[in-house]
């Protein structure tokens, strides 16, 4: 991952590096028990009131699937004047050259 970071100052990452060593040096790495993990899962999980939902409500996931399906509708609807537009303007540019050209054609056959 280093080379995404290409542009940020790695003087603070040789900095961090270097002090994760010496903490490494002086610290001794310590195993929980596994009651203790327990008993730590178990307090956080109690702190959690059991009236809040934790997964998304049915009407939230409707209102969510309703706003996209409005926005991809709308979107394309968007699209598809666009393309008109371009369409219309494409045929006006022709209509104006042809135009343009018959013009010249008609002035030439007149000054011969």
């Amino acid at each position: 991952m280093k080379f995404l970071n290409w542009w940020k100052n790695t003087e603070l990452d040789d900095d961090l590096l270097s002090l994760e060593n010496i903490l490494g040096r002086s610290l001794i790495s310590v195993v929980p028990r596994q009651e203790f993990i327990e008993d730590l899962r178990h307090g956080l999980m109690n702190q959690i009131p059991e009236e809040v939902e934790l997964a998304i409500s049915n009407q939230k996931k409707n209102i969510q699937t309703g706003l996209i399906v409005t926005g991809g509708i709308l979107g394309g609807i968007m699209i598809i004047l666009s393309g008109l537009r371009g369409i219309v303007s494409l045929v006006g540019v022709t209509a104006l050259l042809i135009n343009w050209i018959r013009q010249n054609i008609q002035q030439t056959r007149a000054l011969s």
